[in-house]
């Protein structure tokens, strides 16, 4: 056997064998675990006939393996690519929903946060660190206030920050993922597969707009943010009898409960009775974001009986700022005072020192 025929060989088997994460060997066992780890977890069936492997060649004559496995799991159609390479591998998850109204979902980036402080482009859901996280548009933004519960926003962000590349649109969401070997964290790919088809499947069923007052008044009893809540209550008097006593109820128990002020005065407007006076027990108070956010409040729905109080509350504030006024010009004149004085003081001291001289 020769040199060169050995120099052969072992050039064939470098080009026709691919390396161990990207054998279709490899590939096959992935495939199956990722089946079985799916089946384990009871989401639902993967038809083991629908997987398959492609290869191609690059430039450089490296082997590249793709591994999809697709079907669906409780009920959402969803694909797992799985592109294997040397050094780590990318697990792309899509799952297919239908969505009435177009809406995109999408990680924050330069471009974007230079137009969200532009105010351009972008809904706000009103929870800080998830709008900051978040690009948010819809034709409707009113249904991110009924998707984005406490929940989703802590599943989405959590998603979002694990993802090399993630979004959702009004058809479909993507999220991929970078692994050093997928096999040796298919329980951690599982649990993302698992948390997307959750996602797509409440968005399907916010879709067909059912029962959407009860999922409101469900998301503002578990809301913690309370700038999200206030949206909420808003939302819901907006599109929903609040007349019901149903809601009367719940717009009464976080009027007299909720730990946040501004809460309790955004749930007081909207309660027929009992929801003014208790504004009007508010206009005691000493802070300024309160009481303007008592007096929009009243704005919108005080009667008659509101009118004697915000009088008093006018001229207390009339009164207030005169005396206030007249503060300011005494220190102003205090303040003249002195500066003369100096004045004078450093006259009369060099007045002297030239008599001194003299």
């Amino acid at each position: 056997m020769t040199a060169g025929f050995i120099m052969v060989m072992i050039f064939l088997l470098w080009f026709f064998v691919p390396y161990k994460k990207g054998s279709k060997s490899y590939g096959k066992r992935l495939h199956e675990s990722i089946k079985k780890k799916l089946s384990s977890d009871g989401l639902g069936y993967l038809n083991p006939t629908l997987g398959f492997i492609k290869s191609r060649f690059n430039l450089k004559r490296k082997k590249k393996t793709y591994q999809t496995v697709y079907g669906s799991i409780n009920g959402i159609y969803t694909e797992i690519k799985i592109d294997m390479e040397k050094s780590q591998s990318c697990v792309t998850i899509t799952s297919k929903y239908d969505y009435r109204d177009n809406i995109s979902i999408e990680k924050e980036n330069i471009t974007s946060k230079f137009k969200k402080q532009l105010g351009i482009d972008d809904c706000l859901v009103g929870d800080k660190e998830f709008d900051d996280l978040m690009l948010l548009k819809a034709s409707n933004p009113d249904d991110f206030m009924l998707f984005f519960d406490a929940d989703n926003r802590k599943t989405v962000s959590k998603l979002a920050e694990s993802a090399y590349d993630f979004s959702i649109s009004h058809n479909h969401f993507e999220m991929s993922m970078l692994y050093a070997d997928v096999c040796d964290n298919k329980s951690l790919a599982v649990s993302k597969i698992k948390q997307i088809v959750e996602v797509c499947r409440r968005l399907g069923m916010l879709s067909k707009k059912e029962n959407l007052e009860e999922v409101l008044q469900q998301n503002i009893k578990n809301e913690p943010v309370p700038e999200v809540k206030i949206k909420m209550l808003k939302l819901l008097a907006k599109y929903f009898r609040i007349e019901n006593s149903k809601l009367q109820q719940q717009l009464v128990s976080i009027m007299n409960t909720d730990s946040n002020q501004l809460v309790q005065i955004t749930a007081a407007q909207y309660v027929s009775n009992g929801g003014e006076t208790f504004l009007l027990s508010q206009l005691k108070s000493d802070n300024i974001e309160t009481l303007t956010a008592v007096i929009n409040a009243l704005r919108k729905n005080g009667t008659t009986k509101s009118i004697k109080p915000l009088q008093s509350l006018k001229e207390q504030f009339e009164s207030a700022f005169k005396n206030l006024a007249r503060r300011i010009d005494k220190t102003i004149d205090i303040i003249q005072s002195r500066e003369d004085m100096t004045r004078l003081d450093g006259g009369i001291s060099m007045h002297h020192a030239h008599e001194t001289e003299g």
